[in-house]
């Protein structure tokens, strides 16, 4: 089974380099982003499936082998993002899907528990309409449903990390009030993620406030207790909120979202 796991990698390790080559220093910094992502995701996931300890003895080896697999391939579509539309833009491209089509090439990865997984983990909710979900058997329904949520899980938590931590996101934006309210946006559209808010506007033209309240937003669609107590232990909504109020948000603002940022 390791096999596939070190298969899993080397796509991911050759397709990144592959893309790599010829591209601006921009592209190539924001996909080197993504591979260290992609390994910290696989980090966190089975961090996350290992304290689960209900669910993690109830998992076959083989089952067990499809979580590492979920995040390893989960951001696959990432790395042929560029080179397929030349923008870097969530919403001109759905890598998700991308990465579920590349996959079901490959005899050793066209698995529907591991498509479903990956074909969700970028949506606001889970899709139980998803084809690679209803073909399954109620018992594989199960595993599947647990697989994508622990992806959504570990990548929720490593980009509201990252997004928290980075000090390229706010050098240089704390001088101007953001202009949120109107219950900030509606709380960013009944919170969604910030890339699939308003598809008509390019995720570059949101403010650096906008994008942390909807990365803050996802903690909303976290699933699994061990999560939530890195969460609660590292302080990500009091550090994010902090953010918030050194980019200029209200004092209002920040009070309106501490009620609903609750994990």
């Amino acid at each position: 089974m390791m096999n596939n796991i070190y298969a899993a990698s080397k796509l991911i390790c050759e397709t990144y380099e592959k893309q790599r080559k010829g591209v601006s220093d921009v592209v190539e910094t924001w996909q080197t982003h993504k591979i260290k992502h992609t390994f910290q995701v696989c980090s966190e996931i089975m961090t996350i499936f290992y304290h689960e300890r209900k669910i993690y003895h109830k998992f076959s080896e083989e089952d067990k082998e499809l979580v590492g697999l979920a995040a390893i391939l989960h951001d696959l579509g990432r790395f042929y993002q560029h080179n397929k539309t030349k923008v870097l833009s969530h919403n001109e491209f759905e890598h998700g899907a991308a990465a579920v089509n590349l996959l079901k090439k490959n005899p050793l990865f066209n698995n529907p528990i591991l498509l479903f997984a990956i074909g969700e983990h970028n949506h606001y909710q889970i899709d139980y309409q998803n084809p690679h979900y209803l073909q399954l058997t109620d018992k594989d329904k199960k595993k599947a449903d647990i697989i994508a949520k622990l992806l959504r899980d570990a990548d929720k938590l490593d980009n509201i990390k990252q997004m928290i931590y980075s000090d390229t996101h706010y050098t240089g934006k704390k001088a101007a009030p953001e202009d949120l309210s109107e219950e900030v946006k509606e709380f960013l559209r009944q919170h969604k993620p910030i890339s699939y808010i308003n598809n008509k506007i390019k995720y570059e033209n949101y403010s650096t406030a906008q994008k942390l309240i909807g990365y803050l937003s996802w903690i909303n669609d976290i699933y699994f207790e061990y999560t939530k107590s890195v969460i609660r232990e590292l302080k990500y909504v009091e550090l994010g909120l902090a953010k918030l109020k050194d980019l200029g948000v209200s004092d209002k603002d920040i009070a309106f979202l501490k009620k609903y940022l609750v994990i």
